[in-house]
């Protein structure tokens, strides 16, 4: 399966269904939370395709539950 591109397409469903977030809010709003094996901002590198697809998916329907608040 290509994840990148699913993740990316995913990402863009993800920007049109919140489109009152700005892009940082956005990235923040799936990188906020604990990422398994994940323990600084550079080891984002480290995240497979599937891995961050499945993280920004997880996002994208925890947004339903748990809305981004705005500060």
């Amino acid at each position: 399966m290509n994840y990148k591109a699913i993740a990316l397409n995913t990402l863009k469903e993800y920007i049109e269904k919140n489109p009152e977030y700005s892009l940082g809010q956005i990235l923040y709003s799936f990188l906020r939370k604990p990422i398994s094996g994940i323990e600084k901002f550079n080891e984002l590198n480290t995240i497979s395709d599937e891995d961050m697809y499945t993280i920004i998916e997880r996002a994208m329907y925890e947004e339903v539950d748990e809305p981004f608040e705005k500060k």
